[in-house]
């Protein structure tokens, strides 16, 4: 009778830990990425976000899913962030569209890139920002299937403007079809011709005036 009461207590008790696991196994995964298998992902948690005071719909709700996001795909949560505020003109704003291109959104989807998600850039220029981060994940996770792991912030950056270009080394020259779309990029050698390396170059002078310094040191600097 003892035997079998011990048995029944243990399959209580191992039935009890399993669904506590399942109920929290996100958590539970992420809080290991963060502390032991991930890279690019060791922010201090109490630490804000880079420009998170910009977000002005939805603060908490969209932080905390940069961060889940961030762990998930070991992806510097300040990159991300920095890089949204960037294609957003500083907004966050989901509906952002550029006239000229139809990009719409918090990483300016293409067209093209938003049918291949499963979505349409009108309906992505109706969803929250919350809800538009869900695509984001989705966007970077196809990206990261394909090319692998991103190492760092400027990888982080290709993946949205030119994903041919993540991993390569900074001698590395896009077309020079790109060139007339993003003159700005062609910094170091005024040569029509855009590298990888002018592409950081760029953005690290951007980010000296635009970023407070503690951040900096997400960035290379």
């Amino acid at each position: 009778m003892n035997e079998k009461r011990v048995i029944y207590t243990v399959l209580i008790i191992v039935a009890v830990i399993s669904i506590i696991y399942l109920l929290l196994k996100d958590k539970i995964d992420r809080m290991v990425k963060k502390n032991i298998l991930n890279v690019n992902t060791n922010t201090p948690d109490k630490e804000p976000l880079l420009f998170n005071e910009k977000v002005k719909v939805n603060h908490d709700e969209f932080i905390q899913g940069v961060r889940d996001l961030a762990i998930d795909l070991d992806i510097n949560p300040n990159a991300l962030m920095y890089w949204m505020d960037f294609e957003s003109a500083g907004t966050f704003s989901p509906s952002i569209q550029n006239p000229y291109t139809k990009a719409t959104g918090l990483i300016q989807f293409m067209p093209s890139t938003a049918i291949s998600l499963g979505t349409t850039i009108a309906d992505l220029a109706k969803m929250t920002n919350v809800e538009q981060l869900k695509y984001v994940r989705k966007y970077f996770s196809n990206w990261i299937q394909i090319k692998g792991k991103l190492k760092n912030w400027l990888d982080v950056y290709l993946t949205i403007f030119y994903p041919a270009a993540i991993g390569k080394p900074d001698t590395w020259a896009l077309p020079a079809g790109v060139t007339p779309q993003n003159p700005a990029f062609d910094y170091v050698v005024k040569d029509g011709i855009i590298t990888v390396g002018e592409i950081r170059a760029f953005f690290q002078n951007r980010i000296k005036t635009n970023v407070p310094t503690m951040y900096w040191k997400y960035f290379g600097m």
